[in-house]
């Protein structure tokens, strides 16, 4: 389930104004999407055990497309709220999914904005979605300085099944190749 999206070789910005980054104290952990100037959604994982039970310790960084240089387009934004999904289950990742309320919502601006909702219950298979973020592309690699993204197609679950038979697949899940 954390496996590298090979082949995110696409160059964010605008393409994916939606995404953020949450941050500890000093350092950047996990990615998030806005999904309105006041609300992150995240995955539970992220936020669950350690030092991320509380929303005292962490912070997101909406805005950001490379890691080493300040552009200007940064928005930094404290939460005050964690929202884990109530059937989250941390060995299968089932329901894995958290809300971040931000203490003050993010300004609405080029390189910020919120990611589009879909209709409940839209059955996905064939459609294609955006994966993006810091994380490594490569299998053994490092993780990217530069926000990157990628476009896959959300497949069926008898092809998922298939193809990831190391993994249980959930009715909250999707997957995508």
């Amino acid at each position: 389930m954390n496996d590298p999206v090979i082949g995110a070789d696409k160059r964010g910005g605008e393409k994916v104004s939606f995404q953020e980054r949450l941050l500890g104290q000093w350092f950047h952990f996990c990615g998030g999407v806005v999904i309105s100037p006041a609300f992150i959604l995240t995955a539970a994982h992220c936020v669950e055990g350690g030092d991320f039970t509380s929303p005292a310790g962490l912070r997101v960084m909406a805005g950001e497309r490379d890691l080493t240089t300040e552009e200007g387009t940064e928005q930094l934004g404290t939460i005050n709220l964690i929202i884990e999904h109530p059937f989250y289950d941390p060995i299968t990742y089932e329901n894995d999914i958290a809300l971040l309320r931000l203490e003050t919502p993010l300004m609405d601006t080029e390189f910020v904005k919120s990611v589009s909702l879909p209709s409940p219950f839209q059955n996905f298979t064939g459609e294609s979605c955006r994966v993006s973020g810091w994380g490594r592309i490569q299998e053994d690699g490092a993780s990217s300085d530069l926000l990157l993204y990628t476009d896959l197609t959300i497949i069926n679950d008898t092809q998922c099944i298939t193809a990831y038979t190391h993994d249980e697949l959930f009715p909250s899940m999707l997957c995508a190749g």
